[in-house]
């Protein structure tokens, strides 16, 4: 709360995103606040995570499972595309004036950005996971499943994960970082 990045959505997740071939549209937003970017990236991740944490607990088939985890990077990756585009457009902001750095330094300082953003993110991806397996607002891809020990199997590997994310955050440099924590 005492970080104000940007307007935050407060609540994304894949039920909260509508996309046809032309348009992307964002709905439910009555938990916006304005607080640390990496905050809804985080939650629409961890979101991803939870629905990978499913399929792979309940199915021998991976291939669901593989374009969820290709999903998750694809969001990062778009993300920050357009992110550093809009960027790259703005040419003076509260945080840049014009002239105050060349080129080299200022892409040296996007990419540390972007990576601090990433680190950030995941962060907070890997308190929504584990906020959702021990509150209330659990997720239906988990709380779902009807096999108790499936189940289980599930709950624990979210946490699991969860827990990686929360303590190794800060060694991730990449999304393929973020995608072998998973899998690991």
């Amino acid at each position: 709360m005492n970080q104000s990045d940007s307007l935050l959505h407060g609540d994304l997740h894949t039920g909260s995103i509508m996309i046809n071939q032309n348009e992307t549209y964002v709905i439910d937003s009555e938990f916006a606040f304005v607080g640390p970017m990496g905050f809804d990236v985080g939650a629409l991740i961890a979101n991803l995570v939870m629905s990978w944490v499913s399929h792979t607990a309940q199915d021998n088939d991976r291939r669901y499972s593989d374009l969820i985890l290709e999903t998750i990077n694809n969001v990062w990756q778009r993300f920050d595309e357009k992110f550093r585009t809009l960027w790259n457009k703005t040419k003076e902001s509260a945080l840049l004036t014009k002239g105050f750095a060349n080129d080299e330094i200022l892409n040296t300082y996007q990419e540390q950005y972007m990576q601090m953003l990433l680190q950030e993110s995941i962060g907070f991806a890997g308190c929504k996971i584990i906020r959702r397996q021990f509150g209330i607002a659990g997720v239906e891809d988990i709380r779902g499943i009807e096999d108790d020990v499936v189940r289980e199997k599930a709950n624990r590997l979210a946490v699991s994960i969860g827990e990686r994310f929360i303590k190794q955050y800060h060694t991730v440099k990449t999304i393929d970082d973020i995608i072998q924590l998973i899998k690991d």
